[in-house]
């Protein structure tokens, strides 16, 4: 008959496999994380720049407070509604697809609204129809730009260890704070060119994105 320390010594080695742990992240890569840093300090000056430069716009538009109020209300609300929703999305879909869709909705959106600005301004189009169209560019940033975020943070969440997971996630939202105290320094010396000039520019900076993504940052 076994004594008990050479069954307590069995127990163990026997179990081994029912408690075997979990295989670890696979770790983030430095390029990656670096490129998705970039995009979202993209999607940050994005959304500073529409604060700086929508007032001066608004006063040449004619538009008034109450109209400017709306269009910032409305990108914002679908902003926070849709955010959980590409949250759970990434889940089933991935992560980089939900990244490009935000960086994507992101690009339409600020090529779109100077597009309506500049037909308003130049008076191709009346000051009420520039106004809804400027809403519904808005709302496209709210929707679709939303899904970059959570998705960013998820994929970077997929590849860390815990330890470190913190640290990651919280200099993502760094780069989300860092864009929004760039946009107004980055409006400033575009508008010498003229006041569509910033919303082109950053349209054009959410394109590289976009493709930086699309070619540098691999999904599991």
């Amino acid at each position: 008959m076994k004594n008990s320390s050479e069954s307590d010594a069995a127990g163990p080695a026997s179990g081994a496999t029912a408690t075997e742990p979990a295989s670890p992240a696979p770790g983030i890569n430095r390029r990656s994380y670096l490129l998705l840093f970039a995009g979202l300090v993209s999607v940050g000056m994005g959304q500073s720049l529409m604060f700086a430069i929508l007032p001066p716009v608004a006063r040449n538009l004619g538009l008034t407070e109450v109209q400017v109020g709306s269009i910032f209300a409305v990108s914002a609300l679908l902003w926070v509604l849709a955010s959980p929703f590409w949250g759970r999305l990434s889940d089933i879909w991935g992560r980089r697809p939900l990244i490009l869709v935000g960086l994507i909705g992101y690009t339409v959106s600020m090529a779109s609204f100077g597009l309506c600005v500049q037909a308003g301004l130049s008076g191709g189009i009346a000051l009420l129809p520039a106004y809804v169209l400027m809403i519904v560019t808005r709302a496209i940033f709210g929707l679709f730009g939303a899904a970059t975020v959570p998705a960013a943070q998820a994929y970077v969440a997929d590849r860390t260890q815990p330890h470190e997971r913190a640290t990651y996630i919280a200099m993502q939202g760094a780069a989300f704070g860092l864009g929004i105290t760039l946009g107004p320094g980055f409006v400033s010396l575009l508008l010498v060119f003229g006041l569509i000039a910033p919303f082109y520019a950053i349209a054009a900076l959410g394109l590289v994105g976009v493709l930086a993504v699309l070619l540098g940052v691999p999904e599991q």
